[in-house]
């Protein structure tokens, strides 16, 4: 569940759009920069897999604190990288409604993963992808007036 919505906000909802200039021929990054970010969000979500399978070694009881960091840095580095990339069509404003809120607590949860255990550490990750993926399907689409 995680991974997909991770997917939904880069593919459908997120950055990748915004990125691409949400109109077919308006991308004006140099494709480089467009590659750089694609590397970045591959590495943030590979590093919540992997912290989904580190955790799931652990699924009740305490985690080491380095495990929660793994699945918690993992969420926040993905928020980041999300919340920069398409920072750059929707305005700073726009970091406001999910990108910035979803980074704090991804942080917070890594933070409190050893005190919260795994089950919950999960929870909190899939609760906060879920806030995001409801925030933006609710936002209005930019048409071509908004630029």
């Amino acid at each position: 569940m995680c991974l997909i919505g991770m997917w939904a906000l880069t593919l459908r909802y997120g950055f990748v759009p915004r990125l691409m200039g949400e109109v077919p021929g308006t991308v004006g990054l140099p494709y480089q920069r467009v590659m750089a970010v694609h590397c970045a969000i591959s590495g943030a979500i590979a590093t919540v897999a992997a912290g989904l399978g580190l955790v799931a070694a652990h699924p009740s009881g305490h985690l080491p604190a380095g495990l929660g960091w793994v699945l918690g840095g993992g969420a926040a580095a993905f928020f980041l990288v999300c919340g920069l990339g398409g920072m750059r069509s929707a305005g700073v404003r726009w970091l406001w409604r999910w990108p910035v809120p979803c980074l704090v607590v991804a942080l917070a949860l890594g933070w409190s993963a050893p005190h919260i255990g795994g089950v919950w550490l999960v929870l909190g990750v899939m609760l906060t992808l879920a806030a995001a993926v409801v925030s933006e399907t609710l936002r209005a689409p930019r048409t071509a007036e908004d630029r």
